[in-house]
């Protein structure tokens, strides 16, 4: 590993943040994508409906508050969830899955998919 990325692991506390995370128990008909964790959020994915890459939601994960407030606490966020982007608790992910079911059943086709 290079000191580079060893410096950012420790900065980051990505092995403390990754005890953090929960389990995820996603759907059958959902595809997850994971992506690189860019412009300062803590984990990312992308989720679409099987078949269907017209309804597709962001999901990231905020352990400091670097992509918007939250009281302090870590969360997730979900784009586009009735046209806006909805946050829960990190620790919730009954709420989390409830946002990704939502975002899934509001987003509108998009032209040329």
């Amino acid at each position: 590993m290079s000191i580079e990325r060893y410096t950012m692991d420790s900065n980051r506390k990505w092995r403390e943040r990754g005890d953090l995370m929960p389990w995820l128990s996603f759907p059958v008909e959902w595809e997850v994508k994971c992506i690189p964790p860019f412009a300062g959020a803590d984990v990312r994915f992308l989720v679409r409906l099987k078949g269907q890459p017209d309804k597709t939601v962001s999901v990231y994960a905020d352990f400091d508050e670097a992509l918007g407030l939250y009281g302090g606490e870590a969360y997730w966020e979900v784009y586009p969830v009735d046209d806006n982007n909805e946050r829960c608790d990190l620790a919730d992910s009954s709420a989390l899955l409830a946002l990704i079911a939502r975002g899934l059943n509001s987003t509108e086709p998009t032209e040329g998919n």
